[in-house]
């Protein structure tokens, strides 16, 4: 099979050659303004200052991160203010749940005055934060890329039994993916790997497959983490 620029896209998220694995590029931490929708620190900051006990029972539409990509801290119970124009926005309104229709249309009222509630010349009014905000990370890129090492080199224990991969797509005038490889080579527990196993590994890894068996070698059956 042919694999390409998803795989690519994948590898980019946890490891470049170009920097340390635990940088961050500053196109998306800003510069610290109070309105940097790109500022993930900020993101971060806003998104902690939501509590159970004062954000308590709100749809996803209006969960503390949708919240906090529109410039919203929690400031106090059922309220929340702007960081930079320091609006505040009153949840404490909202009819009972079991009200469902007058439940669903206050709902829909209060996630449009995310935008609106900000003051006239407030910047969030017309910004929000990338959806990528919004998509919790479980794992640091320092452990995704240990766990995505360690799978490698389990799959390369199959050696020659592994299914054949197409690899020209990444090969063919893809230096960075190169230097990618070798970053992730360099770190393995075992020195005699070759590269061109230890890509086929890492591409069927980063595409969800992995052993059937606990045993590597028994049968090299490789199923879809996902959909099995």
């Amino acid at each position: 099979k042919k694999v390409g620029d998803p795989v690519r896209s994948i590898l980019e998220t946890f490891v470049s050659p170009q920097k340390s694995i635990t940088s961050v590029d500053e196109s998306e931490v800003g510069t610290g303004s109070s309105c940097n929708p790109k500022n993930v620190h900020a993101f971060r900051k806003r998104l902690q200052s939501f509590l159970v006990a004062s954000w308590l029972g709100k749809p996803l539409s209006l969960s503390p991160p949708v919240c906090a990509a529109h410039g919203w801290t929690n400031a106090s119970r059922e309220v929340l203010r702007c960081e930079s124009c320091s609006a505040k926005l009153s949840a404490s309104s909202l009819p009972p749940m079991w009200e469902r229709e007058a439940y669903h249309e206050s709902c829909q009222l209060l996630v449009s005055s995310l935008q609106t509630a900000h003051t006239k010349l407030c910047l969030w009014k017309d910004s929000t934060c990338p959806d990528t905000f919004l998509r919790l990370a479980t794992r640091t890129p320092r452990e995704t890329l240990s766990l995505v090492r360690s799978e490698c080199e389990y799959l390369c224990e199959a050696d020659g039994n592994l299914p054949a991969v197409d690899l020209s797509s990444l090969s063919d005038e893809n230096v960075l993916f190169e230097d990618q490889l070798q970053t992730l080579l360099s770190g393995c527990s075992r020195s005699d790997i070759l590269p061109a196993l230890f890509k086929s590994a890492l591409v069927l890894s980063l595409t969800g497959w992995r052993f059937k068996e606990e045993a590597a070698m028994r049968g090299c059956v490789l199923v879809c983490r996902y959909c099995s």
